[in-house]
């Protein structure tokens, strides 16, 4: 074999040696670009948004909707959250109903209902307004395993079948399921002072998870 052709050959391995390593590296790069998950960013809302470019596998135990494995993951873990939601008619429209998994609307007194609203495999973020605590409503949040979150502000505490926060009490919820504005306060809760007939506080669910992150008091900076 001549010089000439030595030196040929050399060139030609480099030369698709080099090629094969561009194309792998290349490769690789684009399957981790690929795997990257986006951040959970929150929407105008305040509720945290999902990438809904992939596939819906997942099915919320709660209504059957579908959702991506990252969602699932995300609510699998946290607790079922139950808000008392105002529905006299100054108090319309609303905010964060439509983020619910479940609506519950009961009647409460003088012909007017109010919502339990039970979020778990969404968010809502801002959410309200919230009303107080009744008895029949933690019949139904009390079905939802052994640690729901309940979020109200006050409730009836008076001796009787309708003794809410006694009830509360009995359940052993005090300090750990139980989320009540009296007790927490700004800026979990807040009042939106620029819409009429719109006072009562609304909670930040994203404050609310931090609050009872592992059933531990949390300072909210959200």
């Amino acid at each position: 074999m001549t010089k000439t052709k030595s030196i040929l050959i050399l060139v030609v391995v480099f030369v698709v040696s080099t090629l094969l390593s561009y194309w792998f590296f290349l490769g690789s790069t684009l399957n981790l670009q690929k795997q990257v998950v986006k951040p959970h960013i929150p929407n105008s809302n305040g509720a945290l948004s999902f990438d809904d470019t992939k596939p819906k596998t997942e099915s919320c135990p709660l209504n059957g909707a579908l959702y991506s494995k990252d969602q699932r993951q995300w609510w699998e873990t946290h607790r079922p959250l139950g808000i008392m939601v105002e529905n006299h008619e100054n108090s319309r429209p609303q905010s964060g109903i439509i983020g619910a998994d479940v609506v519950y609307e009961v009647i409460s007194e003088g012909g007017i209902t109010r919502f339990l609203t039970i979020f778990y495999c969404r968010d809502a973020g801002q959410v309200g307004p919230i009303r107080s605590a009744r008895t029949y409503f933690l019949d139904i949040i009390s079905e939802y395993g052994d640690s729901p979150l309940y979020v109200h502000v006050g409730g009836a505490n008076t001796d009787g079948p309708a003794n809410a926060l006694g009830q509360i009490e009995q359940y052993g919820w005090v300090g750990y399921n139980d989320i009540n504005q009296f007790s927490v306060g700004f800026p979990t809760f807040w009042r939106d002072y620029d819409r009429l007939g719109h006072m009562k506080p609304q909670p930040s669910i994203r404050c609310i998870r931090l609050l009872k992150n592992c059933g531990i008091w949390q300072n909210c900076e959200d």
